[in-house]
């Protein structure tokens, strides 16, 4: 996988260190010109539009441009690397642009971007729609961006950039930090949303299927300090729901038509749980007219399967890289992933691990530590072994068994392939829903294998 490197002047530098280390400071208007260039927005939950607020920037910067810096809050950036070089200019690295690049401040940046058009000559800049409008201008217009650059307006922009603290597991802490700074950053929309669901009472039936050991250390309620998002376990749901009836549950369509959504959409996959949960005959109010309890059996026998997907999650990241090596040797040659070695490490430690990296749900030490991009077309195809029998969702066979000789398999058949077509890119590999119907159609092969040598 390739990495980004974008180079920005950031001046009044400050740094700030904890579990990620921040930089604050302003970067003057130049400077947007190759993050607009270089980066998307695919790690900014909202996609910036023209509106009120975008209009309102621009008038800052026609009518008082030297007091842009103390009346915006700029733009939150994220970065796997951070180095620093001479003159107050900041090589900013990007390795995963699903989560790394503008975490918050779309609308700051897609006003700059009109803006720098607007002093490159482009007339119709308050015709411009949207982020993807701006883009597509300016791939055009990159020429005489570049020809203007050292005469635009002085417009200084605050920016915080948070990259990995320079520890044994600055790496880990902030791949685990980044998606929550974002969400927070980005009015918190979704922890609002599980915060009242959880409320209602619509998690409910999941911490009864959970094992006891794993429900502390999910943040049900917001800010308790829960290791793990309540949309993570929310997202993995929709597995066992997506195999039922579609007649009756529409829901199941929607997740089988778009499985890279348990991945990349977590905020819409709390939506489509809550609209199930909340829909008739799924569940009913309890007593106190605020609280409901499921009264589907269907839906109960699908999420009671979640006892077993977080331990099936943290087994199949533990299992892959040796399917993957069996297949093709060479998947810690891939950028994104990590080796333990502790020697190796002294030099090196972008590529390897000083001590074990763990499991996301359980924390079991692993030897190799990459993205779960990589995987979750693995976990999420699940569903393809599990049926309804008896009117109750279940296992095929013992999904742990299935598993051992299935991933295998998936991989001698080519999903080592898709991910090297995919440029080694994780996000790449978990946005696409061609990956998930490709493992899907491998898991069902093996199975019928399994039942016809049996």
């Amino acid at each position: 996988m390739s990495v980004q490197k974008i180079i920005i002047k950031v001046i009044d530098q400050s740094v700030q260190n904890g579990i990620v280390t921040k930089l604050i400071g302003n970067t003057p208007l130049s400077s947007l010109i190759p993050i607009i260039t270089e980066t998307t927005l695919d790690a900014n939950p909202r996609k910036a539009k023209k509106n009120q607020v975008t209009e309102a920037i621009l008038s800052t910067f026609e009518d008082s441009p030297e007091l842009f810096h103390y009346m915006s809050k700029g733009i939150l950036f994220a970065a796997s690397d951070v180095r620093f070089l001479e003159r107050n200019r900041v090589e900013l690295q990007i390795s995963d642009p699903s989560k790394e690049g503008i975490l918050d401040g779309g609308h700051n940046t897609f006003s700059a971007g009109c803006r720098i058009l607007k002093e490159a000559g482009y007339k119709d800049f308050n015709k411009i729609k949207g982020w993807e409008h701006l883009k597509q201008i300016w791939d055009e217009y990159i020429d005489k961006i570049s020809e203007v650059k050292s005469s635009l307006t002085e417009i200084k922009f605050p920016i915080e950039i948070i990259y990995p603290s320079d520890t044994e597991s600055g790496i880990d802490d902030f791949n685990d930090s980044v998606l929550a700074i974002s969400a927070a950053r980005n009015n918190n929309a979704q922890l609002k949303e599980t915060a009242k669901a959880n409320k209602a009472g619509l998690y409910d039936i999941i911490k009864e299927s959970l094992d006891k050991n794993l429900i502390d250390e999910i943040e049900w309620q917001e800010n308790d300090g829960g290791r793990i998002k309540t949309a993570d376990i929310v997202a993995l749901s929709l597995i066992p729901l997506s195999i039922l009836p579609a007649e009756k549950y529409p829901v199941a369509k929607i997740i089988k038509d778009n499985p890279a959504m348990i991945s990349s959409s977590k905020g819409t996959c709390v939506k489509y749980y809550n609209d199930l949960m909340n829909a008739d005959g799924i569940t009913r109010k309890v007593d106190d007219n605020v609280t409901v309890e499921l009264v589907d059996p269907l839906v109960k026998s699908a999420l009671s399967l979640m006892n077993d997907i977080p331990h099936l999650y943290d087994y199949i990241y533990k299992l892959m890289p040796q399917a993957y090596n069996e297949a093709s040797p060479g998947f810690g040659r891939i950028k994104s992933v990590r080796t333990l070695d502790a020697e190796k490490w002294k030099e090196d430690k972008k590529s390897y691990l000083r001590t074990p990296a763990k499991t996301k749900f359980y924390r079991q030490d692993v030897k190799i530590q990459y993205p779960d991009g990589f995987m979750y077309p693995l976990i999420v195809s699940m569903a393809e072994h599990m049926e309804i029998k008896d009117n109750k969702v279940q296992w095929k066979s013992d999904p742990f068994t299935f598993i051992d000789t299935a991933m295998p398999f998936v991989f001698r058949m080519g999903f080592q392939s898709f991910i090297k077509g995919q440029n080694y890119d994780p996000g790449k590999v978990t946005k696409e829903n061609s990956a998930y119907q490709m493992v899907s159609g491998m898991y069902e092969m093996h199975h019928k294998m399994q039942v016809l040598t049996a």
